[in-house]
């Protein structure tokens, strides 16, 4: 939906209007910022591991090059076209939006769903996978219905909906246990309320930022494991977070200039990650996102990427602040809602993951706030008796060119979905211990395999059905492409090695797991394999130095017992 609706979008607009040449000066801003941040990003093309990850992203986020592209034509068109009289279209999609997430949630909440997720969260997870996420957007369409609330030309019937909407979702967040939608609601309304108390009394309006500050304060510290609020606001996902931010960052510095490749996260985490990370939750458990959406460009993307990124938000951030000081009335409790509703979002991207049906909305707000701050739509917004949007008289031509578009990149979305569908089949069909599944197992996993489309995730994933269901030569001769074309990636790296081990070609183990060393230096069942193939092989000086390595790394583990028992030497 998000390809083929950007893709129709922006070759309608482009062929009805002078999109890419426009007079206001703000949105000329805008597309040059865009236009640097996808430049950084084509650039490191030459430099990424893979087209898959680079265009699509990762298996099931999908947060690739084609999103952000996605994204950042939805935030030109809001920036352009949406205007102060739009407000009642506006509020509609939120107030339906927010009617069905919250009756969803609620649903949920209760066990009642008519799909059957594969959810081993919360419940509460809407449409978007994921508790946080789901709390992430309901805090948006909470603040956002909060806000129109205080519009002047909203009827009591119209605000007591509202009311009742609001609360809905603000139980469903609390329902959900996700800590980052309840402070992302709470910033949000907060900052809200705060300018429209300051705009009324200013003296009551600093006393209320001094209160909030405080409060904002040590709420952080709480979730720092500091002060009164430590027991009700500390989780332990937040210290997990800390490893993953701080792995991002090392990733920017010893690759500053391209980062290690978009999309890449997952696949370097091990080579950059903590010592005491393994140690503390296990050697296997990886991310693939440093939960942090500045830290994820500039450790994927390199400071080109990062920069233009946050350059595009300082700019949305200072229209903001010039859309504060200029509009008024009713304009203004509009723009407060939506920059609230956007800072929100802000809050919760410095602590979770991009989300495609979540990100959507972060982006189109931004454009909404570089919009209505332009000095068109303020002069209009101020303007006694004229009308807030241009005439529309002026006829455009018709084209085709829309249609076409909308064909292709719907044709594209297909052929992208064709995979994912053929990876699913080969799941239902997997079962070793059913030999007459084979064949249909054999079927779908070639079709994922001479996918060009396919992630090389899913690659992966049937090849090893493959081998599990008895194909092994099938499955073993994929597993060596994967790895050619990914020789860095400790999951496919490990999985031909525990191949090679199986077949009994051990000197070709050592060498993977030699590589596993490289991407992996922390891996200590690796350590405990190699010292085993060591002593095979009788290379028993090479074996003694993992035994070394293991107990100098991790001397009271379950690994440091074993290779003391079975190399005593």
């Amino acid at each position: 939906m998000l390809i083929v609706t950007s893709f129709f979008v922006i070759s309608y607009f482009s062929t009805k209007d002078k999109l890419f040449s426009a007079k206001n000066r703000e949105i000329k801003n805008l597309f040059f910022l865009l236009a640097a941040f996808y430049i950084a990003f084509l650039l490191l093309l030459s430099t990424n591991q893979g087209y898959h990850n680079f265009f699509i992203g990762e298996s099931q986020r999908s947060t690739g090059f084609l999103a952000y592209f996605s994204f950042g034509i939805f935030m030109l068109i809001a920036a352009k076209y949406f205007k102060f009289n739009h407000q009642k279209i506006f509020y509609s999609a939120i107030l339906v939006l927010g009617s069905v997430y919250t009756a969803y949630g609620l649903m949920q909440a209760q066990g009642i769903d008519f799909v059957e997720w594969n959810n081993p969260y919360n419940s509460i997870i809407g449409t978007l996978g994921n508790p946080n996420f789901a709390a992430a957007l309901m805090a948006i369409l909470l603040i956002l219905i909060f806000g129109f609330t205080f519009l002047t030309k909203m009827r009591n019937i119209q605000k007591t909906i509202n009311i009742l909407i609001v609360i809905g979702l603000a139980l469903n967040i609390y329902l959900s246990n996700a800590r980052q939608g309840i402070l992302s609601a709470l910033l949000g309304v907060g900052f809200f309320s705060l300018i429209v108390i300051y705009k009324f009394n200013k003296i009551i309006g600093l006393f209320t930022g001094f209160i909030l500050l405080a409060v904002g304060a040590t709420t952080v510290l709480g979730m720092l494991q500091v002060g009164p609020l430590t027991q009700l606001l500390y989780k332990d996902s937040i210290s997990l977070r800390g490893y993953y931010w701080r792995a991002g960052i090392e990733m920017f510095f010893a690759n500053p200039i391209t980062g290690v490749g978009i999309e890449r996260y997952g696949s370097s985490f091990k080579m950059f990650r903590e010592p005491a990370y393994p140690l503390k939750y296990g050697y296997e458990l990886v991310s693939t996102n440093a939960h942090n959406v500045y830290i994820q460009f500039f450790a994927t993307g390199g400071i080109g990427l990062g920069l233009t990124y946050i350059l595009i938000n300082l700019y949305i951030l200072k229209r903001g602040v010039i859309g504060l000081r200029n509009l008024d009335s009713n304009e203004l409790v509009l723009f407060v809602a939506i920059f609230s509703g956007w800072l929100s979002f802000q809050a919760q991207s410095l602590i979770s993951i991009d989300n495609s049906g979540l990100t959507v909305w972060g982006w189109i707000l931004g454009g909404m706030i570089i919009g209505l701050s332009s000095e068109n739509n303020v002069m209009k917004s101020n303007a006694i008796g004229k009308p807030l949007i241009e005439q529309r008289g002026k006829k455009t031509s018709f084209s085709i060119f829309p249609g076409i578009v909308l064909i292709i990149s719907f044709v594209f979305v297909l052929f992208l979905s064709r995979s994912e569908t053929n990876v699913f089949l080969a799941r239902v069909a997997y079962n070793p211990d059913n030999r007459n599944d084979e064949r249909i197992l054999q079927t779908y996993a070639k079709k994922v395999i001479d996918d060009p489309l396919a992630s090389p995730n899913y690659k992966f994933e049937v090849s090893n059905y493959l081998i599990q269901s008895g194909m092994e030569s099938e499955g073993l001769n994929e597993f060596v492409k994967i790895v050619d074309k990914d020789p860095t990636n400790p999951l496919y790296l490990n999985a031909l090695a525990s191949m090679y081990e199986y077949k009994g070609r051990y000197q070709e183990s050592i060498d993977v797991r030699e590589d596993i060393l490289i991407y992996d230096p922390q891996n200590i069942n690796n350590m405990l394999q190699l010292a085993r193939l060591y002593k095979v092989t009788q290379n028993q000086n090479k074996s003694i130095q993992m035994k070394k390595l293991i107990n100098q790394l991790a001397p009271q583990s379950e690994q440091s017992d074993i290779v003391n028992k079975e190399i005593p030497f």
